[in-house]
């Protein structure tokens, strides 16, 4: 025996569904909710804002620090390479905080890092900002993708510190492994400054 849903109508008299119709309408408006507000991203949060995040977080684990690993960004942005970065953005964490739909087809969140220092060669600057992107993303067919800006690599301290540690083995004893030996030092007390 099939179970039937009243639902009341406009008039005040009530209609009734099957359990079966009732289901089906559920299964709509919930597949329009999806396709409107751009599907779910891998990570399993939904359009523009689950792609930033999926971003930023993979960004934070060092992903766009070698070529070989970058391909895993490659999903969530419109451009097909980017330059070599001489400098890293030691970035203690990142949030999302905002979001403005421009159009059916674009929508820029906004992103705050929080930068702790940077890294540029075998230097290491430490000083602490807040850094605002506002990430532009645009739908082509069902997919967001992150069109723009293309900005330097923000890794968290601890994987730039792992960064540096086999920088420093794999130079040996010269002289540009003694400053980055330095500059580990300072990243080590720069951490614990954070903590």
């Amino acid at each position: 025996m099939e179970t039937l849903i009243g639902i009341p109508d406009s008039l005040g008299t009530t209609g009734v569904l099957s359990n079966k119709t009732y289901v089906r309408i559920v299964y709509l408006v919930v597949g329009l909710v999806l396709l409107l507000y751009g599907g779910v991203s891998q990570g399993g949060e939904s359009g523009p804002q689950g792609i930033v995040k999926e971003y930023y977080s993979m960004d934070l684990d060092g992903v766009r620090l070698s070529g070989s690993s970058w391909k895993k960004v490659r999903p969530l942005i419109t451009w097909d390479d980017e330059p070599g970065w001489d400098q890293i953005y030691i970035t203690k964490d990142a949030s999302i905080h905002g979001i403005k739909n421009v159009s059916a087809n674009k929508t820029i969140v906004e992103v705050r890092y929080r930068v702790i220092g940077i890294l540029s060669g075998e230097s290491l600057y430490s000083f602490a900002f807040n850094e605002i992107v506002e990430y532009v993303l645009v739908k082509n067919h069902d997919d967001w993708k992150i069109s723009e800006p293309i900005i330097p690599p923000h890794v968290s301290p601890t994987v730039t510190l792992k960064r540096i540690e086999k920088s420093i083995s794999s130079r040996g004893g010269t002289e540009a492994a003694k400053n980055l030996g330095h500059a580990a030092t300072r990243l080590k007390d720069l951490i614990k400054s954070f903590e």
